[in-house]
């Protein structure tokens, strides 16, 4: 089962990514971000990364919600 997750994981770094997501997916104008969220601001290629990976990791995880649902 790891092996097909990690599969999967790879398989999404590799899909395209809508080019509005060029940011980090969190708000860099909060008062409260931490010394990485706000390396991310700064950087523009690292923030657009970050942004990247949080929609895959979200597209990730309602795969795999859907997938854990028991067929009755």
């Amino acid at each position: 089962m790891r092996p097909l997750i990690a599969a999967l994981f790879f398989f999404l770094l590799a899909l395209p990514v809508r080019a509005e997501i060029n940011k980090p997916s969190f708000d860099c104008y909060s008062r409260t971000l931490t010394a990485i969220q706000t390396l991310l601001c700064e950087d523009p290629v690292l923030g657009a990364w970050e942004g990247q990976l949080a929609v895959r990791a979200e597209s990730a995880g309602a795969m795999a919600r859907h997938q854990a649902r028991p067929t009755i």
